[in-house]
């Protein structure tokens, strides 16, 4: 009597253990090894003497169910699949767009569609035209008004198809199948759905599993060509790598991740690329775009991504309060010109727009370390070593006018 025997008696009269799952898993573990262990059976050798002679074993036919066996100068000859977006995507690719909340991937994505929809160029690479089809589970709404401002913005890409209605591809009731009819009838050169959170609802992000039927989706609709491109969130520690199982990441053939800076500037770097180098970055930013009036005549504005064909400018860091302050309290003196030393100091040591303290000695350093700072930026100078501060001519002005009030604005 085995062990096992016992066990299903006990289990007959109602005992049960959580520890038997565990058991059972390791008894099938056992098994499939056994199985592989096997000696091969005389039926299973002549069926692999059929797989390399043939039928009547005179010549070797080498066709086991689908595999393909190619010489290193057979692989030389052998064309590269052509790209969708040169150097990003080919044909046949699932790649992804991933980034936080706000990150402009809802805008990046439509703008590198509309490129492939018109075959014209898009951060400075080619596109080959084809169809395009943009899945919006998202927001549908918003979707069409940044379509239009890219309309209005490039002119027309009849390719270009938004797709509606689609709010379970992961479900065998769901819109998958028709979403591969429409792929097979049309044949795009590109598929973006917009998000993956939203089209594969219920899915557990963090399985294994459930990554595979996210893969296996997106695989099946680059059947006849097409590149799949995913919108999805990034991890919490902002890592560029997107959300859930690794799985995801690893099966991916281009993942580009954006993040935005402070002045709005969107950078996309590639964490990885199977269709050219991964050390490249493309930066936008976005803008604004009126697209018309409403019944109460105020304008209907849209958002749109614009391309960065520099490097970004960044803004010079903000000033202090107390510096801003100074500063406010110069122009007021100047009139455009110079301003004596010390009627500058009295009057902001006099006031209390540089400090608040009652302190006039502290009031007096505020100022001392207001004039540092604003001399160390290159906003004052001191000519000749005489006492007149004015403004240099190397800054532009503007990029601090919104760093301290205007005279009678509040604070």
């Amino acid at each position: 009597m085995t062990g096992w025997a016992i066990i299903r008696e006990a289990e007959g009269f109602g005992w049960s253990d959580p520890a038997l799952t565990e058991l059972r898993r390791i008894e099938a573990l056992e098994e499939a090894r056994a199985d592989f262990a096997d000696v091969i059976s005389a039926e299973e050798e002549a069926e692999i003497e059929a797989m390399i002679w043939g039928p009547y074993g005179d010549e070797p036919a080498l066709r086991p169910r689908g595999l393909t066996f190619l010489s290193l100068a057979e692989c030389a000859l052998l064309p590269t699949r052509p790209y969708v977006i040169k150097g990003l995507l080919a044909e046949g690719d699932v790649a992804a767009i991933v980034g936080a909340p706000g990150a402009g991937k809802s805008f990046l994505a439509p703008r590198l569609g509309y490129a492939v929809a018109q075959g014209g160029e898009v951060f400075g690479r080619r596109t080959r035209q084809g169809g395009k089809l943009y899945v919006a589970a998202e927001d549908g709404h918003g979707m069409r008004g940044r379509l239009s401002a890219l309309r209005q913005e490039h002119g027309e890409a009849e390719a270009f198809q938004l797709v509606g209605g689609v709010s379970d591809l992961l479900s065998k009731a769901g819109q998958l199948k028709a979403l591969r009819a429409a792929v097979k009838a049309q044949r795009p050169a590109l598929v973006i759905i917009d998000t993956l959170a939203v089209v594969f609802p219920g899915l557990e992000e963090n399985s294994a599993e459930g990554m595979g039927l996210v893969l296996a989706a997106a695989r099946s609709l680059t059947t006849w060509g097409a590149a799949v491109v995913l919108i999805h969130h990034d991890t919490k520690t902002g890592d560029g790598l997107p959300r859930g199982h690794s799985l995801l990441n690893g099966a991916l053939d281009m993942s580009l991740a954006l993040t935005k800076d402070d002045d709005g500037i969107v950078t996309g770097r590639m964490s990885k690329n199977r269709n050219g180098p991964s050390d490249v970055s493309l930066a936008f930013s976005i803008g604004t775009r009126r697209l018309g009036a409403d019944d109460d005549g105020d304008p209907i504005t849209t958002a749109i991504c614009e391309e960065a064909t520099s490097p970004a400018v960044k803004r010079p860091p903000k000033l202090s309060d107390s510096a801003a302050a100074a500063f406010a309290v110069f122009k007021n003196l100047s009139n455009g010109g110079p301003v004596e030393e010390d009627d500058w100091r009295d009057a902001c040591v006099s006031g209390r727009q540089v400090s608040a303290s009652d302190d006039p000695e502290l009031r007096r350093k505020a100022f001392e370390r207001a004039v540092e700072t604003l001399t160390r930026r290159g906003l004052m100078h001191f000519k000749d070593g005489t006492t007149l501060p004015k403004v240099t001519s190397q800054v532009n002005l503007a990029d601090y006018t919104g760093d301290f009030p205007e005279e009678g604005e509040d604070e």
